[in-house]
This record gives C-alpha cells, structure tokens and sequence, in this order.
C-alpha cells in the first residue's frame, strides 16, 4: 500500500485497509511463459536524493497493490512495474509506468503486437 501523496505537516493518523488492495495478472501471448522476475516500484522526481523504492521478486502471483489516499499532482511521484517471463526458447520482457499515482491492481494480457522481436547472437 502506497500513498503517493501523504502531505505530514502535523500529527497525523492514517487508516490502511490492506483488503482494498488487487492483485496484478500479466500474461504474454505465449500461454506456456512463465514468470522469471518482477518488480514494481515509485519514485519522488522532484527529490534532492533520489527517493525511491522497488521490490524484486520472482512473480506477482502472491502480490496484492493498493493506492492510499488521493493522487500526486503532475511531476511529484511516479510508479512503475515489469518483469521477464521465459519459455523454453524465448523471453519476454515488458514494463509499465504511471505519473501520479500508484496501481491498486494491474491486469494486462500483452498481444504478440505490442513486442518487438530481438534476435541477439554474441562472438567469443
């Protein structure tokens, strides 16, 4: 749960209901990919210091996103999730970014039209 824009100026109390929270579902168009990392993250632009934070993990099957409270105004947060998933022969990387908010659930099915298609072979 992620509040992109907690103003603390005083004493504040904050109730956080972590069953408003929704998973995230990402699907390539190859049923048999499976996923092989994720991660998902926000960042403050406008820091001195670079605030940010992201998680790594191996799927988002057991992950469950919410946003806390309203949006920030243009240029003060972004957030940010991706990953790679892998058959046998291929691997599909893909990645997503938001300005202002945070995401309470994701869900996208990527079509084969949405990738580019890199055939990469390295020398000794």
């Amino acid at each position: 749960m992620v509040a992109p824009h907690l103003q603390l100026a005083e004493d504040t109390d904050m109730s956080v209901d972590a069953r408003t929270a929704e998973p995230i579902e990402i699907s390539m168009p190859d049923d048999r990919a499976a996923a092989e990392t994720s991660s998902i993250g926000w960042s403050l632009p406008q820091s001195t210091d670079g605030t940010s934070s992201v998680w790594e993990f191996s799927a988002y099957s057991t992950l469950f996103v919410g946003q806390v409270g309203p949006s920030a105004p243009p240029g003060r947060f972004s957030s940010f999730l991706g990953g790679s998933w892998t058959t046998p022969s291929d691997r599909f990387s893909a990645a997503w970014t938001r300005q202002g908010s945070y995401y309470t659930g994701f869900t996208h099915h990527v079509r084969a039209g949405e990738l580019a298609t890199l055939k990469i072979s390295a020398g000794a």
